[in-house]
């Protein structure tokens, strides 16, 4: 019931959606080609009395009549398996699209992809659920779905032809209306039950399996980040364990899986190939007091074994349906832990119009385990004030600009702008997309956002005259680009902006000292009526700000984090505010 709830709970919004109405066009143009696929095989199923009857006869013209009547079904057969291959791709294709563009839009939105790894949840590679999982899903399911369908059709179908082929004879002298029906249906509760007593294992083992295939690519991928770090610290041989051990993982679960698989594989062959001699075996005595013909033995037999291909449908798709119900719970946790995090509330954010200054008010800043960060923090930012927020690491800083930025979702209290403020925060971390320079420099606005003299002049302030006829050049950025020229990078997008509020988290920890009273000059040139406030543990930084704020006054640090805190908190609002003279 779980799987199944988590099946509508994925399908469902697809066939809700715009494309719904394409997406059934494209489902019921693939269930005609099933209703297609069982015609023909209805066809050659009939077509098995009177070619073997001929055979029997030794009728010359039947036997070259029934070879037309079998490229017919034979025509039908070929359009039909075209028409499903083709209908039930293009939904397949059509339903991943939307699906990755729901799944990740979701992610996307609300920054539910930078507070799920904040809120613990147990979801591990994001990535791979979006571009992995979701196709698995779409395949799968159509697969599974059109193959049911056809089932349904197959039994249906063929269930009529071995009811009245079970009346052709008596059993042992018992006549039993419909018996080989009634011998088919047995025969698939057996073997259905015994491959699903064989092969339980299996579902929570295609689930691991998934997790450890995606840690392990997640291990490779961040090898190749971070190359020139693990280079630089002779990290090779620590690494190379740390991959043998995750794939380690991977092979002992494969092993595992091999063998569940095996097992139902084996049962699954067992029980269809009996299926051709189950249905001889009970038939036969009928034939050999000539109360059946050879026609009539033959199509028994193809019939029986259709049904019995219908009715153990959920057997000999045990794996594909094990595989389906391992990404279904991924997808439904993924979305599950999308909510969650879109649930979480941090600060309330909200403008005013006649709000002068960016305004922090009671604010509490908390940890993800709910151990308190800073209480009741009060704060304003007016209009081209310089505000430098120093202090120890783990006191905070960071985080009461996350709780600004509003994607800081464990706190309370209030943050106020002025109507259409306009900030920006260059984090100490840069950011720079894999594509052309132009880019990189614009992010997060499009490449044609600036025109090129004005992107040209901001490389050249920056000190970064040598990138200017690189605009076009498409490169992965991060690793062509020094840190410090990275951070330089980023300067040139405030720049460019020209942000009401500029917020900088340790932006020029990668610059030397020099560069770095460059670069705050020149913000201080280029942005003047912009407030700055920086995050820094150089004392050089202070002197291109007018006040200082000390967070270690408020601030819980790594003992007070766990519970216990100073008894006394000053009011630091003002308190340790420092008049600093500017520095032209």
């Amino acid at each position: 019931m779980s799987f199944l709830r988590g099946l509508w709970t994925i399908t469902r919004p697809y066939w809700r959606s715009k494309d719904r109405w394409v997406g059934i066009a494209l489902l019921a143009a693939a269930i005609l080609s099933e209703l297609g696929l069982t015609a023909a095989g209805v066809g050659f199923n009939t077509w098995n009395g009177p070619f073997y009857n001929s055979i029997q006869n030794r009728d010359a013209d039947a036997f070259i009549h029934q070879f037309f009547v079998w490229w017919q079904w034979f025509a039908l057969l070929v359009v039909a398996v075209a028409a499903n291959s083709y209908f039930s791709g293009m939904l397949g294709l059509r339903w991943r699209r939307w699906l990755t563009e729901h799944m990740s839009g979701k992610w996307l939105n609300g920054y539910a992809y930078y507070r799920i790894q904040l809120n613990g949840q147990r979801t591990d590679n994001p990535d791979q659920r979006i571009a992995e999982d979701v196709r698995v899903f779409t395949d799968k399911f159509i697969e599974l779905f059109l193959g049911l369908i056809h089932a349904a059709l197959g039994f249906a179908s063929f269930a009529v032809i071995l009811w009245v082929l079970s009346n052709k004879f008596d059993f042992f002298g018992l006549s039993v209306p419909g018996f080989l029906c009634w011998a088919a249906l047995a025969y698939a509760i057996i073997s259905t039950a015994a491959t699903f007593v064989i092969g339980r294992k299996l579902p929570p083992l295609e689930y691991q399996h998934q997790r450890l295939e995606a840690d392990y690519r997640f291990s490779l991928m961040r090898i190749r980040e971070n190359a020139q770090s693990i280079a630089l610290s002779r990290g090779e041989n620590q690494e190379g364990r740390i991959l043998n051990e995750r794939f380690g993982k991977v092979y002992l679960n494969w092993v595992a899986v091999i063998v569940s698989k095996t097992s139902v594989a084996v049962t699954n062959r067992f029980f269809g190939q009996f299926t051709n001699l189950f249905p001889l075996a009970l038939m036969a005595p009928g034939y050999f007091v000539g109360n059946l013909q050879l026609g009539d033995l033959m199509q028994a037999q193809a019939a029986f074994w259709q049904i019995e291909l219908s009715l153990r449908w959920f057997a000999t798709n045990y794996v594909t349906i094990s595989e389906l119900r391992a990404t279904v719970d991924r997808l439904v946790r993924f979305d599950e832990a999308i909510r969650s995090a879109a649930t979480t509330n941090g600060p309330n954010h909200r403008e005013k119009a006649d709000q002068e200054a960016l305004t922090v008010k009671s604010i509490d800043l908390r940890l993800p385990d709910g151990s308190v960060l800073a209480k009741e923090l009060s704060l304003s930012f007016p209009k081209g004030t310089r505000t430098l927020i120093a202090g120890p690491s783990g006191t905070g800083k960071s985080t009461l600009l996350n709780a600004i930025a509003g994607i800081w979702p464990h706190g309370s209290g209030e943050v106020i702008l002025p109507e259409g403020c306009r900030l920006m925060f260059l984090p100490q971390r840069t950011y720079l997309p894999v594509g052309s320079l132009r880019q990189a420099i614009t992010y997060p606005a499009s490449a044609d956002s600036y025109d090129t003299a004005a992107i040209v002049r901001a490389l050249n302030r920056c000190g970064l005259d040598f990138l200017t006829s690189r605009l076009d050049e498409e490169d992965h950025w991060s690793l062509r680009l020094s840190p410090g020229e990275q951070q330089r990078l980023v300067f040139c997008r405030a720049i460019l902006f020209r942000p009401d509020i500029l917020f900088l988290d340790e932006a020029t920890s990668s610059i030397d000292i020099s560069t770095e009273a460059m670069l705050y000059r020149l913000l201080l040139d280029e942005l003047s009526d912009c407030a700055i406030v920086s995050i820094a543990h150089r004392s050089t930084v202070e002197a291109f700000h007018h006040r200082r704020v000390d967070f270690s006054q408020f601030g819980a640090g790594p003992e007070e984090s766990r519970g216990r805190r100073k008894p006394e908190e000053p009011d630091w609002t003002g308190a340790a505010t420092i008049d600093k003279q500017r520095v032209d």
